[in-house]
């Protein structure tokens, strides 16, 4: 037979997000769970360069060629993106209909194309993405096939 677990109690929880050097870049306070389980998703992870990814995808500098987007609705305290409302979700084009609820998605650079500059620390996204992808500010990506002028690979986290 099973047991029922207590419920726990209603106390708040307080996560806090701290950077490599130890400082709090950022908190947020959550209601205590009433059924005894807490569910966390979309934690930042840090890779061990040793243990959690292979050698060749740190020496290659893959991990410097990723680009993460999350709608303004799906960040922490945000109520939720709206497909074609406010606050809006990420729109991803040429990819199945709808293109416009997208809660988060992942972009990865390709190998630099012509007019793309890396050999100094770059700041601007068109030194890595293309097209739609490489606008910063806005919530619209791209997925086109493959070509001499895109090679952006991109996947949906969320939905």
């Amino acid at each position: 037979t099973a047991t029922a677990l207590p419920a726990l109690p209603a106390s708040p929880i307080t996560v806090r997000d701290i950077d490599s050097v130890g400082n709090v870049v950022g908190t947020a306070t959550l209601p205590g769970p009433a059924s005894g389980t807490i569910t966390v998703a979309g934690m930042h992870y840090d890779f061990e360069e040793t243990v959690d990814i292979p050698p060749w995808f740190v020496a290659n500098d893959w991990h410097q060629l990723i680009h993460v987007a999350v709608s303004e609705g799906d960040r922490p305290g945000g109520p939720g993106c709206i497909p074609g409302g406010t606050p809006a979700c990420l729109t991803l084009a040429n990819w199945y209909l709808p293109d416009d609820d997208k809660q988060a998605l992942v972009v990865s650079a390709g190998r630099a194309l012509g007019g793309q500059d890396r050999s100094a620390p770059a700041v601007a996204l068109i030194d890595y993405l293309e097209a739609g992808n490489s606008s910063p500010g806005d919530d619209a990506y791209q997925r086109d096939p493959l070509s001499t002028t895109f090679n952006d690979q991109a996947r949906i986290v969320a939905p």
